[in-house]
């Protein structure tokens, strides 16, 4: 009796496990079939965007973006590390620290190269002297050698294969730009100390001429690198312009070499190109790959620079909810989708940079740049997606930059755009001011405007990039002149040097900090101000 009961109740249960297995079978191919349709939805939307925009000339081929490396670039390279490797260890303490531009009063300056001390940060190993970096440059003479033989004509590819680094998501090594850069400086501000013109011209213009090197690789990194000794050159310039004895030929060569540079405005839509091809890479990498293996391969780039990774991304719960569950899922449905968010929300960053080029000023494009970041709207269920790869996009936060607007996820670009156009104004204002010495030794006295120094003197009308206008100029009475950009808020304030800031730096080194950025002068007859 009690074995026909057990029976009876095993075969009233088996249904109802039929069932709730049955309801979990099809939970589960619903949920699939969700993803496969998701899957395949994102892959076609990302492609029919992209075939829309390549159509409209945007480029997302690497191949077709960066040139392939060169015998030529490559023995550049090999050719450049070995000059480096021939200067004296102690070259260093003053290469890189040295400035021409020793800021005084509001809109004075004096000459770094005529400072009786060199002023060192502490640390660095005595005599510290002029004479000890003379002696120094005198040992560096075959390396110097070197490196103004390879600047005369700089390759304008890279010496490595640039897909195969955006595939490991690195980039090379180029200590050996910034070391030569500053020595050449260096050299130059010794140069100009012993009254040496045209030593000083050749280190000038070999600073200059990186300004040409890898000029066909687009990406930010090498980009940032020729505008930051952009800035270094305007810095020797200025300490050059002071000095008396220049001829009107050697004036003229290094104008043009200054002019030339002017061209890396119309590089920055091709630098945009290439960070959002670079972005598509890594997340392709990211997509392709474990979580776990994402965050090791992350771990050595934030340890070579100190740093710990973030304990929001790698530690758990949250570390393996991520490698079981969320990352396996958001690669094969979600990832394609996050791909073309990504492209269409960084698309009017990238039009507002190409715009640049016709309207050259810094104010509409941070004011475009605001409008683009402040009318992002997260997508719909935003928890399907990164948003910003984990340690990948991280870095710069962690090394203390600041985070983008919280309404906007992607890498905000406004801080290196603003440093390229800062410079490239600075760059224009060597120009200028270079134009008008020249018209000073024809003439004996400031042009009465700009416009006296077309054609002759002026091939071009200098730029200030900060608003697109012109860059602004007054003669003085007791023949000197002012010239000056309205600097970063746009806002002409008739050439006042003096800044907005409580904290003004200025006599720690910082140049360009007035409301205006006016080209320094020095006293009416030379003397170093408060020598």
């Amino acid at each position: 009796m009690v074995s026909i009961l057990k029976a009876t109740l095993q075969a009233q249960k088996s249904p109802s496990r039929h069932r709730t297995s049955l309801l979990l079978l099809l939970v589960v191919l619903m949920v699939s079939g969700v993803l496969v349709i998701e899957r395949f939805r994102g892959q076609i939307a990302l492609k029919s965007w992209k075939r829309g925009t390549e159509d409209k000339g945007d480029i997302f081929d690497p191949h077709s973006l960066w040139p392939a490396a060169s015998d030529t670039s490559v023995r550049f390279s090999n050719d450049l590390a070995q000059a480096v490797n021939g200067l004296p260890g102690r070259l260093r303490n003053y290469a890189g620290q040295l400035s021409g531009i020793v800021p005084d009063r509001p809109g004075k300056a004096r000459r770094g190269s005529q400072e009786a001390r060199i002023h060192l940060p502490s640390g660095a190993s005595p005599p510290n002297t002029w004479e000890d970096l003379n002696g120094l440059l005198q040992q560096s003479r075959p390396a110097l050698d070197s490196l103004h033989l390879l600047m005369k004509t700089p390759p304008s590819d890279i010496g490595c294969d640039p897909v195969r680094r955006l595939e490991e998501d690195s980039f090379p090594n180029f200590v050996a730009l910034r070391v030569s850069a500053q020595t050449l400086h260096a050299a130059a501000l010794n140069d100009l100390r012993k009254g040496n013109l045209s030593g000083a011209q050749e280190n000038l213009l070999s600073l200059i001429s990186f300004g040409r090197l890898y000029s066909k690789d687009p990406r930010l990194v090498t980009f940032m690198i020729r505008i930051a000794i952009i800035g270094l050159s305007v810095d020797g310039c200025w300490d050059a312009l002071q000095a008396n004895a220049w001829t009107d030929q050697q004036l003229a060569v290094l104008q043009q070499a200054c002019q030339d540079n002017s061209r890396l405005l119309s590089e920055m839509p091709r630098v945009m190109e290439a960070e959002r091809i670079a972005h598509c890479y890594r997340l392709d990498w990211f997509r392709s790959h474990s979580y776990e293996t994402s965050l090791s391969r992350y771990k050595d780039i934030y340890e070579s620079f100190g740093c710990k990774p973030p304990a929001t991304t790698s530690a758990n719960p949250y570390r393996l909810y991520h490698q079981w569950a969320f990352h396996p899922v958001w690669t094969f449905a979600w990832s394609h989708q996050e791909e073309l968010n990504y492209l269409r929300d960084s698309q009017p960053d990238v039009q507002a940079v190409g715009d640049t080029l016709k309207h050259c000023s810094w104010v509409q494009l941070r004011r475009q740049m605001d409008e683009n970041h402040s009318k992002y709207r997260f997508p719909v269920a935003a928890w399907r997606f990164y948003m910003k790869l984990p340690l990948a996009e991280e870095l710069p936060q962690t090394l203390g930059g600041a985070p983008p607007p919280i309404a906007y996820p992607y890498t905000d670009f406004s801080k290196a755009l603003f440093n390229t156009m800062k410079n490239l104004t600075l760059n224009d204002m060597v120009v200028t001011a270079i134009a008008i010495k020249r018209y000073e030794l024809a003439h004996g006295k400031p042009p009465p405007n700009l416009a006296g120094l077309a054609p002759e003197f002026l091939s071009a009308t200098p730029v200030d990039f900060m608003d697109g206008q012109v860059l602004r100029y007054h003669p003085n009475s007791n023949g000197t002149f002012l010239l000056y950009s309205v600097g970063e808020n746009g806002k002409d304030d008739g050439g006042n040097a003096e800044s907005d800031s409580a904290n003004d730096d200025r006599h720690n080194g910082v140049q360009w900090i007035g409301r205006d950025w006016v080209w320094p002068s020095l006293d009416r007859n030379g003397r170093q101000p408060n020598a």
